[in-house]
């Protein structure tokens, strides 16, 4: 889902989202500010944090997302921890807003905004009915090869909507995996397949959490467009295996959330874990219920 330098690829946020995006275009968006939340009622809340650790802990990861019948809109924050920030500094802010089509997630806008240390960049993807336009301060000059084209970027929706998508298609009933999500995050173009691997585990952490059902998840990572040319083995971007995502369920009829991504790497295994949830409310109501505030 996020990607990565540091242990590869999808592993949902253990690492960057890639800082890549088109040239700047006269129809490109503007990157004077985050986009705006919609106006809509956005009454399900839920608010993760994450720790990532490579050994120790490495990485902190912040995402809030809301989401109403009509409407979304989530952020996150990914930051470097202890040993990690005194080598390489990442400061990154996402945020992404959409509409809701039935059991779809259509973005409108994805921005992010990473300073480590010796530069800056912000980057805002915009998405139409029939295009998908980006900004980047600095502009990118190389747009891979092949470069994504519009009917790749057309089909597919950033990483913090796929985080949403998750949320929103589980609270509706659905199996939260066995299907493939398509990423593009104003640059790289790339799909995730969700394979079953069986029942997740539910121990105390879970359970001081409010997390009822787990199941196993293995993804599969697809790169399609906007990356360099690479062999085989560097496509596996220092990975051994597919990582495993375990997804739990909030409560008994809340949404699923990830609660831990595993990944072995050429530094050892990598781990992303749910540490501290928040959940408010539900999809389809304006009037918020009591909420669940849990920390590991």
């Amino acid at each position: 889902m996020f990607r990565t330098k540091l242990a590869p690829a999808p592993l949902a946020a253990l690492a960057l989202i890639a800082l890549a995006s088109s040239a700047l275009a006269q129809s490109a968006p503007t990157l004077d500010a985050p986009p705006e939340p919609p106006a809509d009622a956005l009454p399900l809340k839920l608010s993760m944090s994450y720790d990532g650790k490579v050994v120790v802990k490495i990485l902190q990861v912040d995402i809030d997302e809301e989401a109403g019948p009509k409407a979304y809109a989530a952020k996150a924050h990914l930051r470097t921890y202890g040993v990690l920030a005194l080598f390489r500094k990442i400061n990154l802010h996402a945020n992404s807003v959409g509409r809701i089509v039935g059991d779809k997630v259509i973005p409108s806008a994805f921005f992010h905004h990473n300073t480590d240390g010796k530069r800056e960049r912000r980057v805002k993807t915009a998405w139409t009915r029939t295009d998908v336009a980006t900004a980047s301060e600095p502009p990118f000059e190389f747009l891979g090869d092949p470069a994504a084209t519009k009917s790749q970027k057309l089909e597919a929706i950033d990483p913090l909507s796929q985080f949403v998508r998750i949320a929103l298609k589980t609270v509706k009933g659905d199996n939260p995996c066995g299907d493939s999500g398509r990423f593009f995050d104003g640059k790289q173009r790339y799909d995730v397949d969700f394979i079953p691997e069986g029942p997740g585990q539910i121990g105390e952490r879970e359970k001081r959490l409010g997390l009822t059902k787990a199941v196993k998840c293995r993804m599969h990572y697809r790169p399609v467009a906007g990356f360099k040319k690479k062999s085989a083995e560097e496509k596996q971007e220092g990975l051994k295996k597919d990582v495993v995502a375990e997804i739990a369920r909030v409560g008994l009829d809340g949404p699923w959330v990830i609660n831990t991504m595993k990944a072995d790497t050429r530094f050892g295994q990598a781990t992303l874990v749910l540490t501290k949830l928040t959940v408010k409310g539900a999809l389809d109501e304006v009037e918020q219920r009591n909420p669940v505030v849990a920390t590991n």
